[in-house]
């Protein structure tokens, strides 16, 4: 089923034999991943990495809360509204929609 849906959105014309999707979805992305790799079609699932890379950037020696992002991990109360100045940036980076 999940396969149906990528091939609604990526029309199997559109994926080249070199193409690589990248997935932040949750769970959803690693049972993508599983069902595009049985179609030859490499994923790679990058959930977190944006945290990751905050963390870095901070010098964290733990799992903070980080503006605008849902950190589950973190145990102090977070905001997890896109600041004003980045929703347009984030916006327009989407490419489809489900």
């Amino acid at each position: 089923m999940l396969f149906l849906c990528i091939m609604k959105l990526f029309p199997k014309s559109e994926l080249m034999e070199e193409t690589n999707l990248f997935f932040a979805l949750g769970p959803t992305a690693t049972v993508m991943a599983f069902d595009l790799a049985k179609e030859n079609i490499w994923t790679l699932d990058i959930g977190h990495i944006d945290l990751e890379y905050m963390w870095y950037l901070q010098n964290a020696q733990e799992k903070i809360p980080v503006a605008g992002r849902l950190v589950n991990e973190a145990t102090k109360e977070q905001n997890v509204d896109i600041p004003e100045n980045e929703k347009v940036k984030y916006e327009t980076s989407i490419i489809k929609k489900m």
